[in-house]
């Protein structure tokens, strides 16, 4: 069995097939409605988000290693307004669409969602990132 085959095998005994799940990623939500009086109250800190560790093997070792996530996170989103009336709703982030800030550190792995949204409470993909650790 060759390094490319240990890390492999490896990773597939760890995780059941070679996709990861954080479930612990840290959430931060800004934005919202601008009407008067109206502001998000509650929202998870935390979600779980699923993603793919590819590496790029070369004779000499490995050259890179990616983190891919994959699918969607759900974040659930409390909003009241100044007579304390409640909307809950929930946001499906589709995680491919999110910029990408690359940390440098130990490891790989999803670290946080940096998620803006609008008035209208869509999400607002061209401000909201996604950073992993590599």
């Amino acid at each position: 069995m060759d390094f490319k085959d240990r890390i492999r095998k490896t990773l597939n005994e760890q995780t059941g097939n070679d996709g990861f799940v954080n479930t612990k990623t840290k959430v931060d939500l800004t934005g919202g409605p601008t009407e008067q009086g109206i502001y998000v109250d509650e929202y998870d800190k935390e979600v779980a988000v699923a993603y793919n560790i590819d590496v790029d093997y070369r004779d000499w070792g490995i050259k890179t290693i990616s983190v891919i996530p994959v699918g969607n996170a759900t974040i659930n989103v409390r909003l009241v307004d100044a007579n304390d009336n409640e909307k809950q709703f929930t946001l499906n982030v589709d995680l491919s669409q999110l910029k990408e800030e690359i940390i440098e550190g130990h490891g790989a792995y999803v670290d946080e969602l940096d998620i803006w949204i609008k008035d209208d409470l869509s999400i607002d993909y061209d401000s909201s990132t996604i950073r992993v650790v590599r």
